[in-house]
């Protein structure tokens, strides 16, 4: 998520509110941290949420201690920022933010002097008195160098949530309704009471949702159905949007 006037840092934490796991260590202790050998992680578990506990208040010190030399962080658009890029974008949130992070579930895997945890974290923010609330996965890589812990690597995956279906009005369903085909294959669009259904050969109906007039979700997808209109105004293609990348398929004329 972006938000309009939220300083780079806010915004990070607005859209990722996952930076936190760019290097190892915690914000109170002072010095080496020595691991707990037996522990299944705990160690590295307590060490992430107070790096998350961090990101708000934008406790820069807290990352230059324990950050890794060479550490990159990767976050759910695919944008890698070094140690220096992460510190120089660390602020504090502006007055009208406010975002918690907590770890939900983890997974810790450790061998003599490496390891690597996946966390599961859920994001609260409440911008310009809204709430919302978001959710992520991040996948950390430790190193043990000098009997503590630093961050060699993090990848951020953002969980995605089905939006609000909005309201359509049947006529303007029907609109949408009909075949559309691709080189070597066709899809049937028919309307099921409040909604569409997708149909293929062979397959059963795949509801489809109003996100907004002509987009269109699958419960559980990130993909979206876009419904493109001719020059007249009638839907001419409908477009199965994927990351940004369309394959289009052409409305058959009746």
């Amino acid at each position: 998520m972006t938000f309009p006037g939220l300083s780079a840092s806010a915004r990070m934490f607005a859209h990722v509110c996952a930076l936190a796991v760019l290097s190892a260590g915690c914000g109170a202790q002072q010095g080496p941290v020595s691991p707990i050998r037996g522990s299944g992680g705990d160690d590295l578990v307590q060490l992430t949420q107070e790096l998350l506990d961090a990101i708000a208040p934008g406790k820069k010190e807290v990352w230059d201690h324990y950050l890794a030399p060479k550490a990159v962080y990767t976050d759910e658009n695919g944008k890698t920022f070094t140690r220096e890029e992460f510190l120089n974008e660390l602020k504090p949130l502006p007055p009208y933010a406010h975002g918690t992070l907590r770890i939900k579930k983890s997974t810790v895997r450790m061998s003599s002097d490496h390891a690597v945890i996946v966390h599961e974290d859920e994001e609260m923010e409440e911008i310009f008195g809204q709430k919302i609330t978001t959710g992520f996965v991040i996948t950390d890589t430790w190193r043990l160098r000098q009997n503590r812990w630093e961050l060699l690597a993090s990848s951020v995956v953002g969980v995605s949530a089905d939006p609000v279906v909005a309201k359509l009005s049947p006529t303007r369903l029907d609109a949408f309704v009909g075949d559309y085909a691709v080189t070597g294959a066709t899809i049937s669009i028919k309307r099921d009471g409040d909604h569409l259904s997708l149909l293929r050969e062979g397959k059963p109906a795949v509801p489809l949702f109003a996100e907004g007039d002509g987009i269109f979700f699958v419960r559980g997808s990130t993909d979206r159905w876009v419904f493109m209109p001719d020059d007249a105004g009638a839907t001419a293609e409908m477009r199965q949007r994927r990351r940004g990348t369309d394959v289009v398929w052409k409305k058959a004329k009746r």
